[in-house]
């Protein structure tokens, strides 16, 4: 899935690739965006825009929705993702 576009991404779209691919650096998660959605994407959340993929995940991270640890970035559940979906 390559969109390569200047939209902004939600931040689910990056909750999904965790939580399917499992535990990742954060090296091979942005890898895997910058193939997805292009180098200059943008993100945001429900309650936050402009952010860039690092940004993203200490956001996503401070608030609980992911987890970081010893094996890198990891989902328990998808109860994390907001009730917009």
């Amino acid at each position: 899935m390559t969109t390569n576009t200047t939209e902004s991404i939600h931040g689910h779209e990056i909750m999904h690739l965790i939580f399917e691919q499992g535990p990742m650096t954060r090296e091979l998660l942005s890898a895997k965006a910058v193939e997805s959605f292009g180098p200059a994407a943008q993100f945001h959340t429900c309650s936050a825009q402009g952010m860039d993929l690092n940004s993203l995940l200490d956001f996503l991270v401070q608030r609980g929705k992911v987890n970081e640890g010893a094996q890198g970035l990891f989902m328990g559940g998808g109860e994390h993702f907001c009730s917009n979906e």
